[in-house]
């Protein structure tokens, strides 16, 4: 069993609840609480990595998270220009092969 480390980033969403990321993999996930929230990504970090290890045909092996670094985010108020650059970022996330944890579960 390998043991790693991961920094997630723990903000509110707007509509409630918790949205995490991580800052080394491309995985983020929710929660109603910031206990949920931290379990699911957990379970998503470790479903991401059994999957790349998959496509990799590595041989599949456990992953356990042996602790998750949290950083809180204050709420912030972006304009429009922030907010297309923001969506601009993401995009280019995605083209780098971010996964979101619906295709994690699909994978």
């Amino acid at each position: 069993m390998v043991a790693r480390k991961f920094t997630v980033l723990l903000e509110p969403a707007e509509e409630g609840g918790f949205i995490v990321k991580s800052v080394e993999l491309p995985v983020a996930t929710q929660g109603e609480t910031k206990e949920e929230a931290l379990n699911n990504i957990k379970e998503a970090i470790e479903g991401y990595l059994e999957a790349k290890a998959k496509l990799e045909n590595k041989i599949k092996s456990k992953v356990a998270i042996h602790k998750v670094i949290i950083k809180v985010l204050p709420e912030v108020t972006v304009s429009k220009e922030e907010e297309k650059e923001i969506n601009h970022s993401i995009q280019e996330m995605k083209n780098d092969g971010f996964v979101s944890l619906d295709e994690l579960k699909d994978a």
